[in-house]
């Protein structure tokens, strides 16, 4: 998932998500859809929505266990459901998801932006910045 804030105290966000998007993601997707904070763009998310607890058992091993479930703020359950973004915009499975991190500086350019093909990233970014009304889409 990936959230971005407008600058200049425009109170405008959005969420993108792919269906690799788990658990905090989801959550805060869902808060800030479910809130009338943002919009989410993407596809359905994963549907994780649990906490793990993690047990070191007495031969070493680990047990991982579901112990709590994340509900979104209007109560729905996430987990095995997913969250349904509200607008549907898919990429193409062989572009690589952006991040900052595989820029020189760590910092994502607007040409970066542009060349990356990440169709949920530039749509995100076009809301973010004032440039696409949340209205228009």
């Amino acid at each position: 998932m990936k959230i971005g804030k407008a600058r200049g105290g425009k109170d405008r966000w959005s969420c993108s998500s792919t269906e690799d998007s788990v658990s905090a993601a989801e959550v805060s997707a869902a808060a800030i859809e479910r809130n009338g904070r943002g919009l989410t763009i993407g596809q359905i998310t994963f549907g994780t929505g649990t906490s793990l607890a993690f047990y070191d058992l007495d031969d070493g091993s680990l047990l991982m266990m579901g112990v709590e479930m994340w509900l979104a703020p209007d109560g729905d359950v996430i987990c095995h459901e997913g969250l349904d973004p509200l607008v549907d915009v898919a990429n193409d499975p062989s572009v690589p998801l952006v991040s900052p991190y595989q820029f020189d500086g760590g910092e994502l350019s607007g040409s970066h932006l542009e060349d990356s093909g990440d169709n949920q990233l530039l749509l995100a970014f076009d809301v973010v910045s004032g440039q696409l009304e949340e209205a228009s889409i």
